[in-house]
């Protein structure tokens, strides 16, 4: 008959050539959840243009993993391989890409359409009941060359969950990009939890009711990605001599458009605003940030201080004065750590309400390690602020001393010379 197996391929090419949409592993052209790339095998009479893999299709089966395995490109949300989330339906499923070449009005329209919902859960990638995933893009090539693509992906019903950190359920996440426009996403979230040691913070989903991530959380869409971030401002807790005050909670999500992993960030309060604990006339405070992507933790920021405050009332003059001690660790990847340690104290005074004055001192030492070099500095700040009745004056000096390290750990040879070393084994071998 002509025609190979069950899938009717009637051309088979030696030397496959790459088509990759939108160019390379730009995925804001092609929808911004899925890369079809691919590597052309052959002409099919039943599918078109199809990808490697020829094989598994004269099967009677879709095989993912070797129709887009010639670029590693096919991802979704830019960090997961199609082919490690998607099944082998049989082609009688109606599951596999149809390409289609029309001609109208002296246009050429290349067409790709794909529905499926074989999917199996692998890695960060999880089902949420019937996940489905639509496709479909259209190129049109006009008759002086010109190039116009359609594009518009659609995945339903599917969740993330990130190193057992956070979880985040999608109802469903479509994007359609036309030729001179901003990408239209349309996302809609109904669920994100805590996973792991922080799965205690569920406990205020009744205040904090994350199923309406769409509205009012802010939302940013731009033409790089989306940017969907919540906070909430947990109300102060006093309890006898105990108070808890300016606890905020907030998460986000990024999704660029770009090839980047999907990432998150999860924080208790901010380092400029921090959270503060007081029993009595004794204080602390602090915060914690940590960041996620689909490739990894990405950061972890960590506050932590402790210190007192007293009021102060002599008759016509009163104030306070206070004294915090506390460490700032802060982690980056791929290799970078800080650690700093401070000290900072202050007070004010207020004479009938006509003349007051602030004093604020900030003694801190930081060490750095980057890869292999390391450096350490000092700094210390000064500020004063007097008020008398309408005017006030004030002034701050910041004082910062570097000390550099080394670029590189010093190894056994760069400790000792061969003759200390001589000298240090003869005095054991004797």
């Amino acid at each position: 008959s002509g025609f190979d197996g069950q899938s009717d391929v009637f051309l088979a090419l030696a030397s496959p050539p790459e088509l990759a949409f939108g160019g390379g592993n730009s995925a804001d052209r092609v929808g911004g959840l899925i890369t079809p790339n691919l590597k052309v095998g052959g002409l099919s009479r039943k599918l078109g243009l199809v990808g490697e893999g020829l094989s598994s299709l004269d099967s009677g089966h879709f095989d993912p993993a070797t129709y887009f395995g010639g670029i590693a490109d096919a991802k979704l949300l830019g960090g997961i391989t199609l082919a490690a989330i998607l099944g082998k339906p049989p082609l009688s499923a109606g599951q596999t890409p149809h390409w289609v070449e029309e001609e109208a009005g002296g246009v050429r329209r290349y067409r790709l359409a794909w529905s499926t919902t074989d999917f199996v859960e692998s890695g960060f990638f999880k089902r949420r009941g019937a996940t489905s995933l639509t496709l479909e893009a259209v190129a049109e090539v006009a008759t002086d060359g010109a190039v116009a693509a359609t594009t518009s992906a659609t995945l339903t019903k599917f969740g993330i969950e990130l190193f057992e950190v956070i979880g985040v359920d999608f109802q469903s996440l479509a994007f359609i990009a036309r030729p001179g426009q901003k990408p239209d996403v349309d996302v809609d979230i109904s669920d994100v939890r805590l996973l792991g040691a922080l799965s205690f913070v569920n406990r205020l989903k009744d205040f904090l009711d994350l199923a309406n991530f769409k509205d009012p959380p802010a939302i940013d869409v731009s033409a790089s990605g989306i940017t969907v971030s919540y906070t909430l401002a947990i109300p102060a807790i006093t309890i006898g001599v105990f108070s808890l005050q300016n606890l905020r909670l907030s998460a986000g999500l990024t999704l660029p458009f770009d090839g980047s992993p999907l990432r998150a960030r999860f924080a208790f309060s901010s380092r400029t605003d921090p959270f503060t604990i007081t029993v009595m006339i004794f204080g602390g405070g602090g915060f914690f940030a940590l960041g996620v992507g689909l490739d990894g933790v990405e950061s972890v920021e960590v506050l932590l201080e402790f210190g007192g405050n007293w009021a102060l009332d002599f008759g016509v003059a009163s104030g306070g004065i206070h004294a915090m001690a506390g460490i700032y660790i802060r982690h980056e990847e791929p290799a970078t750590t800080a650690l700093t340690g401070y000290v900072r104290a202050g007070g004010g005074i207020s004479v009938l309400g006509i003349v007051s004055v602030s004093i604020e001192l900030y003694i801190g030492l930081t060490y750095q390690k980057t890869g292999d070099s390391s450096v350490a500095w000092g700094e210390a700040s000064l500020s004063v602020e007097v008020e008398v009745l309408f005017f006030s004056v004030g002034f701050s000096v910041t004082v910062r001393r570097e000390f550099s390290g080394s670029s590189v750990s010093p190894t056994f040879a760069d400790a000792l010379s061969e003759a200390e070393w001589a000298e240090y084994a003869a005095a054991f071998a004797a």
